[in-house]
């Protein structure tokens, strides 16, 4: 079978780190300063642990297809052919593909802008919905150009990932592994959850623009004048 280039293993590494910084929350607020959740929001209360626990599963494919890739470049290696027999079910050609590479950049881009977002808010940037000691309206760096930027990078790197986890040349579509059930659960449920949270991000973000606009008053309306975009600038 062909080997995949060794470039291939550092772009799926980045791609896992991208992901795992994109759903580590950077702070925990306290249960005074939360607001209470309801509807769409309490779904995504309930699905930040199912957010943090997911972290692993970029991991797992990761470090699994590069467990491969090496076996495939040490293939006289008796661990080598133990691995490869283990972990590839069939004639495989896992490669390095255009929609990997895609994925990755998407990803990374995501993932990226994701951090920014972490690092111009500091402490006032928590998962759940809330207002913070001392808390004042951040409008700059990513939120002049868009009032919701973490989720425009959460997007970003959802689906890079996604991409790069099933585009054609990745371990789990050329292995034969996605064909035991137990994998095909994980992947339906993980799919499955991440379409609802990409539905819930819309009514996320509107419960935050009224949250912040009981909040700050005129300073979040003229916020919201020179912002007028929620994720994507020029389109919504």
């Amino acid at each position: 079978m062909p080997s995949a280039p060794l470039l291939k293993v550092l772009l799926l590494l980045g791609t896992a780190w991208t992901y795992h910084v994109t759903f580590t929350p950077p702070n925990i607020a306290s249960p005074s300063e939360l607001t209470t959740p309801s509807g769409w929001e309490g779904f995504l209360c309930w699905s930040i642990p199912f957010l943090v626990l997911s972290r692993g599963i970029p991991w797992i494919v990761a470090l699994g297809e590069t467990a491969v890739i090496l076996a495939q470049h040490n293939s006289s290696s008796p661990m080598a052919s133990r691995v490869l027999k283990i972990l590839v079910h069939r004639e495989t050609s896992i490669s390095l593909t255009a929609p990997f590479v895609s994925g990755f950049l998407i990803a990374m881009s995501g993932g990226l802008l994701r951090c920014w977002c972490y690092r111009t808010l500091g402490r006032f940037f928590t998962f759940q919905l809330s207002i913070r000691r001392d808390h004042r309206l951040v409008t700059h760096g990513p939120y002049s150009f868009v009032r919701h930027p973490s989720y425009t990078g959460g997007l970003l790197c959802t689906s890079g990932v996604w991409i790069c986890m099933f585009s054609r040349g990745s371990w789990l579509r050329e292995s034969g592994v996605a064909e035991y059930q137990v994998v095909q659960i994980v992947i339906v449920l993980y799919t499955a959850v991440l379409s609802l949270l990409y539905v819930a991000v819309i009514p996320r973000m509107c419960a935050e623009d009224v949250m912040m606009r009981k909040e700050f008053g005129k300073v979040w309306d003229d916020w919201a004048l020179r912002v007028p975009y929620r994720v994507l600038p020029g389109i919504y």
